[in-house]
């Protein structure tokens, strides 16, 4: 569910950029971005919920500047981070109408976006509450 909402998120994103007046180039590099941001959110929520320590592949992670990827190696809260990181990609485009929608339809994505993150909690509890020893007789 929480991969489903996030791919909502983006993939509105990516079809709000078709009726932009901005520079190709601006929007280009915009979703290109965005898509490895949500790349790089899938993979750090589906590894704080994995049991086991093997990494998830992402699109392109040499494409994320060095500071921001130092940023996010040694953050706790990685999901979290991730998640800033593209809400505030989000709120810049929409300043700059590489995003051409207006704010209601957009605000969808940031609805979507929230409800991923609250799936990614609710899924955090289960994967961490271990199961109740009588029941798991």
């Amino acid at each position: 569910q929480m991969c489903a909402q996030w791919f909502d998120a983006a993939s509105g994103l990516v079809a709000f950029c078709r009726r932009s007046r901005a520079p190709q180039h601006e929007v280009a590099t915009f979703v290109h971005k965005i898509i490895r941001l949500f790349s790089v959110l899938n993979a750090c929520a589906l590894q704080e919920l994995a049991s086991d320590q093997k990494g998830f592949d992402t699109l392109d992670p040499s494409a994320l500047d060095e500071a921001s990827m130092t940023t996010l190696v040694n953050s706790q809260l990685k999901v979290e981070l991730v998640f800033q990181w593209i809400q505030q990609l989000v709120v810049d485009a929409i300043d700059a109408d590489i995003v051409a929608v207006p704010g209601p339809i957009a605000s969808r994505t940031f609805q979507q976006l929230a409800s991923g993150l609250v799936s990614y909690h609710d899924a955090m509890k289960i994967a961490n509450i271990p199961f109740p020893f009588p029941y798991a007789q």
